[in-house]
């Protein structure tokens, strides 16, 4: 009788910078992120630019965490990140 051993937890990357540094460069790109998110979009003029900016925003992200991780487990799991609301108009929908 063969006995199946579960699958190997898959490794963590490795940080290739100081830690420090990826926390300085990691918590500046999240704050840049919020305040895309955060912006009161009025017009679709507006909502075009917030969508230019997302999407500058999260190609830099990719770049910033397939330097700062070994691997590429990081950069390729932040490319599904494109569910990111914006508030248009005057009222939020939520």
């Amino acid at each position: 009788m063969t006995s199946k051993q579960p699958p190997a937890a898959p490794a963590f990357p490795d940080l290739l910078v100081p830690r420090n540094d990826a926390r300085i460069h990691l918590s500046d790109q999240i704050e840049r992120g919020h305040q895309i998110q955060d912006r009161s979009i009025q017009s679709e003029a507006g909502l075009d630019e917030a969508y230019r900016e997302k999407t500058k925003w999260k190609d830099y992200t990719t770049e910033l965490l397939a330097r700062i991780f070994s691997g590429s487990s990081m950069a390729q799991e932040s490319r599904g990140w494109d569910a990111v609301p914006f508030k248009y108009g005057r009222t939020p929908l939520s």
